[in-house]
């Protein structure tokens, strides 16, 4: 009986039942790939730092340095620093640097740095996440550049900075954490320590240092921040805290999920107007049966489940729907994920989470339907069999009659008469309306 009552019900209600079931089918899709990105974000960002080691403090510097100072002053706070590390960056500009035909990075607003591998700690990784072992002759390129010039692996970069000239072959893209996203003003070109000691020795770039700091597990951030600007050690450059590294990786990829999080409450929100004016509707029509329905003793949630259970199935079958669907549109949604942070983003939590989203959907839709099908409450068996359905129980009232029209086609007329006679049931509608308006400006 149930399916049947589906069934009429659908083929009464078509366009308006496939309607609401798209949006609610949308909402859960992209609610539940927010959710799979966010949970990939956090599985993608955690492996890529357990790869790349980060800095715990990173010391922009540049200028005249003196290592010696830098070990002094790490030996004398080792109960909070486990490691220092300092690497030179040879800062090339970007009209130095030719591919292609003729083409050079002029254009680019980033600072450019030629630098080697790191020994201990803040490596550049490969696309697979491998910490990067370039050999002599050939340079990895960070992921930035490979998208803005549509750099290939096998393609020829050139360094002509003063007397200096080398071509290098690009064998490897680099990621690196501390200056990956594209919100980071410098990138690090990775090079072979003979190549950078050919370049360093040619005086091709300016030198440039980041004094590394990795801190033990009970290292206070803050006091070697503050006792090293207390020293008066070199400093010519920010102090950035690694957490800040870890933000700016996740910040484009998270600013993504919450858009898609609330097109999808705009979506909920669309399809809630599509129940409410269906039910209404509904309601006028069946008004008599309801009234039989009620004179007959029948329970009221009895009554309200004729009219709910539609509802559930609809909500129930779009979920699922587009939680199935959502594990195919979310691949489109985390490729910058994948190139950025990790090509291999796998694991349970993923299924888990996206869940939420149509279980989430599934009880919203329900209690809305709910609260409006409290509605026939407040309809009498006898108003109901007499076909007065009123507004919250309230005395029709015949108020802007035609006749007195003086300004208006008829057909306009009527039609801004029922919205002033009916603005309850068209006010949710406005709504949509402002913030469809909003959102398109």
């Amino acid at each position: 009986m149930f399916l049947k009552m589906i069934k009429n019900d659908f083929n009464r209600n078509k366009l308006v039942t496939i309607t609401v079931f798209l949006f609610i089918t949308m909402a859960v899709i992209l609610a539940a790939s927010a959710t799979n990105n966010i949970a990939n974000l956090i599985q993608g960002i955690s492996s890529f730092q357990e790869r790349a080691v980060p800095a715990d403090i990173t010391v922009m510097h540049a200028g005249d340095f003196d290592q010696a100072e830098i070990d002094r002053f790490t030996e004398l706070y080792r109960d909070h620093i486990a490691m220092q590390e300092t690497m030179v960056l040879q800062n090339i500009d970007g009209s130095n640097i030719h591919f292609g035909q003729n083409q050079t990075m002029a254009g680019t607003i980033q600072d450019i740095s030629f630098v080697v591998q790191n020994k201990h700690f803040d490596f550049i990784l490969d696309l697979d996440n491998e910490k990067l072992d370039v050999k002599q002759g050939s340079a990895a390129v960070p992921i930035y550049f490979m998208e803005q010039y549509d750099l290939e692996i096998g393609d020829h970069i050139a360094v002509k900075s003063g007397g200096y000239e080398k071509e290098f072959l690009i064998s490897d893209y680099a990621r690196d954490f501390e200056m990956n996203s594209p919100l980071t003003s410098s990138k690090r070109f990775v090079i072979h320590q003979d190549d950078y000691n050919e370049m360093l020795k040619m005086q091709a770039g300016e030198l440039e240092f980041l004094i590394e700091f990795k801190l033990n597990e009970t290292g206070d951030s803050a006091a070697i921040q503050n006792a090293y600007q207390e020293a008066g050690l070199p400093a010519n450059g920010p102090i950035i805290e690694g957490k800040i590294f870890m933000l700016f990786n996740a910040m484009s990829d998270m600013i993504i999920a919450l858009v898609i999080i609330l097109i999808s409450i705009l979506l909920i929100v669309i399809a809630s107007l599509c129940i409410r004016l269906t039910f209404l509707a509904t309601v006028d029509e069946d008004i008599r049966e309801i009234g039989v329905m009620k004179a007959i003793g029948l329970a009221k949630k009895n009554i309200q489940k004729v009219y709910l259970n539609k509802y559930r199935f609809i909500s129930a079958a779009a979920g699922m729907a587009g939680y199935l669907i959502s594990f195919a549109v979310v691949n489109l949604l985390n490729s910058h994920m994948r190139l950025y942070i990790s090509s291999d983003l796998t694991g349970s939590l993923k299924y888990i989470l996206s869940l939420i989203a149509p279980l989430l959907v599934y009880f919203m839709i329900v209690m809305y339907c709910k609260s409006i099908l409290k509605r026939i409450d407040k309809i009498s068996a006898v108003e109901a069999l007499r076909g007065d359905i009123t507004e919250s129980g309230k005395t029709r009232k015949y108020s802007f009659p035609l006749l007195n029209n003086k300004f208006f086609s008829t057909n306009i007329y009527m039609g801004l008469r029922d919205i002033a006679k009916r603005f309850r049931l068209y006010r949710l509608l406005l709504v949509i309306f402002i913030t469809l308006l909003s959102y398109s400006l």
